[in-house]
């Protein structure tokens, strides 16, 4: 409803002014960039980003659930990162399993992707919010040779990301392991020049 539609908003411009605050606290340290992570999910116990909030201002969104049957986008990545407005990176998906799935060639979905600037995140995560699990998809990436030509020659951007929900079992050495063995691939990381 409206109520939730403008609550949601207000929230949105907190969060993106309280960055806005540590990343001119700490510019002379690190560079911040404000994200946020849209659960697409539609359903008694998850909230889709509601239809009109308004999420061009940040410098990226990821896109979760992608691959859900519940998710909102309906497998249209596409229509749902230009209704986003900022650089847009697809989260949590095992992107040549759905890739698969929708019954498309890997090279041109990709290809696609690479055209409209939206990059995919792998997360390297190992902590107990996750049962210290991997995710199988990401290691088989950060192996599969073929995989990477592909990302490689369509130019698909990569992100590292760790999705740790507490700061004392973030392991940076998985981050940049990660980072390595996908720049030695030739695969650019999407903030690799910002």
């Amino acid at each position: 409803g409206t109520r939730l539609d403008a609550d949601y908003e207000k929230t949105l411009v907190r969060y993106y002014n309280h960055m806005n605050l540590l990343r001119e606290k700490y510019a002379k340290k690190i560079k911040i960039l404000c994200g946020i992570e849209i659960c697409t999910l539609a359903g008694k116990d998850s909230y889709a980003l509601p239809n009109m909030a308004d999420v061009s201002f940040f410098d990226f969104a990821l896109i979760e659930n992608l691959d859900h049957p519940m998710s909102v986008t309906k497998g249209d990545l596409f229509a749902y990162a230009k209704r986003c407005g900022c650089p847009v990176g697809v989260a949590h998906t095992d992107m040549f399993a759905f890739i698969k799935a929708r019954g498309e060639d890997p090279y041109r979905y990709f290809k696609k992707m690479a055209e409209a600037g939206i990059f995919w995140e792998i997360n390297v995560n190992y902590d107990s919010v996750h049962q210290f699990r991997v995710h199988d998809y990401v290691t088989e990436f950060l192996k599969n040779k073929e995989q990477q030509e592909i990302i490689r020659k369509t130019g698909v951007k990569l992100s590292v990301g760790f999705d740790g929900h507490a700061a004392k079992e973030y392991k940076a050495l998985r981050v940049k392991n990660a980072c390595k063995i996908i720049q030695d691939a030739g695969i650019h990381l999407i903030f690799e020049n910002r």
